[in-house]
């Protein structure tokens, strides 16, 4: 499949907003208008801008669910180490939650340059997370772990494309997608 993808614009928005009521605990969202999926981990390596990537990072062991639609995407930033729990909590708190699809969109994301990338985001991992258990961004390492795709980034220029261990959920990475919240559907 041959997809034309447009250009990325040159900077994101960016918005700071308080983590809680204490002022000292924020992190930063980065608003990524029109961010198109990418439902094949192959084309999205392709496209990806990546330095090198982990061996069995492929279709067949990274399989993604078609995603649809241009999203405007948010990167989340947080300023410290932050568990699952209390990262899905403090997203819901702002109206925001773990982007649905978020390998697709991770992908989609890494056609920009790092040129492209908001100076807070240079050299900062991207994990694409979802809430615990989506079957849309969960996969099996070769060791027989969930994982979630991410992208380590370091000051060196180096792209690679990874997989992290999704259990635990207390990460050295700072940075994860998002997404507005969708307004939750009544029981029939």
């Amino acid at each position: 499949m041959n997809t034309t993808f447009p250009s990325a614009p040159a900077q994101a928005q960016i918005v700071s907003a308080p983590l809680v009521a204490t002022p000292e605990k924020t992190f930063e969202i980065f608003l990524f208008p029109g961010v198109l999926p990418i439902n094949s981990v192959e084309e999205g390596i392709r496209l990806g801008n990546y330095t090198r990537k982990m061996p069995n990072i492929t279709d067949s062991t990274v399989p993604l669910l078609a995603a649809r639609g241009e999203m405007d995407l948010i990167v989340v930033k947080f300023k410290e180490t932050i568990c699952r729990d209390d990262r899905i909590r403090l997203l819901e708190s702002e109206g925001m939650e773990p982007c649905e699809f978020s390998p697709n969109y991770l992908l989609g994301l890494m056609i920009r340059p790092d040129s492209e990338m908001p100076d807070g985001l240079k050299n900062k991992d991207i994990v694409a997370v979802a809430k615990p258990g989506s079957p849309r961004s969960h996969f099996t390492s070769p060791k027989g772990e969930e994982c979630l795709l991410y992208v380590d980034r370091s000051g060196d220029g180096d792209r690679y494309l990874d997989l992290a261990p999704a259990n635990g959920g207390c990460y050295v990475f700072r940075t994860y997608l998002a997404q507005r919240m969708r307004p939750k559907t009544p029981p029939p």
